[in-house]
């Protein structure tokens, strides 16, 4: 009886250890892992960015330059670009977003400049959507965001209900 749970207690306590040595010799499985597909996304063939210059906020206000930079990373067709209304139905100066489409060729890029503000302590949201052909024929849709805060941004952040602050004097902290 004794022998059965000596032999028991070996192969469970040896198991697992031949099982990390054979592991650890390199003669683990022969045939190597390999993915089904490729797990690298290729990069779009155009690049949005928007950002905000010249912030300027007061009680009634807050007024910006939104910057649209547009680079094409390989030739691109009938490029179309659209910034909706805001939700707050205020009307955006677009005149110098191009009404026509337009082609840009590989490493071009273009630079527009909105005027932009946001009325009363609400901040603003501005979408911008792109539209066009690769060389190919294929078409894509792209989009970017970014809003206009009406109030300046406080130091810290909320986290789980909590907002934290890191090694900032307490009279530092907006409320």
């Amino acid at each position: 009886m004794t022998a059965r749970r000596f032999l028991t207690l070996a192969l469970l306590l040896l198991g697992p250890a031949w099982s990390a040595a054979s592991a650890c010799d390199g003669r683990g499985s022969p045939i190597p892992f390999r993915a089904a597909h490729p797990t690298v996304e290729p990069t779009l063939p155009l690049l949005l960015e928007m950002r905000l210059e010249e912030v300027e906020r007061t009680d009634g206000e807050a007024r910006a330059r939104l910057v649209v930079v547009v680079t094409a990373d390989r030739d691109i067709r009938d490029l179309e670009l659209e910034l909706p209304g805001t939700s707050g139905g205020e009307k955006l100066d677009t005149l110098e977003i191009p009404v026509q489409p337009i082609d840009l060729a590989a490493g071009s890029s273009r630079t527009f400049t909105i005027p932009v503000r946001a009325p009363g302590r609400r901040d603003l949201a501005l979408r911008l959507n792109a539209s066009f052909r690769t060389r190919e024929g294929q078409v894509l849709h792209l989009g970017q965001g970014v809003t206009l805060k009406a109030r300046p941004e406080q130091v810290g952040r909320s986290h789980l209900g909590a907002w934290e602050v890191m090694a900032v004097p307490l009279e530092a902290i907006h409320p």
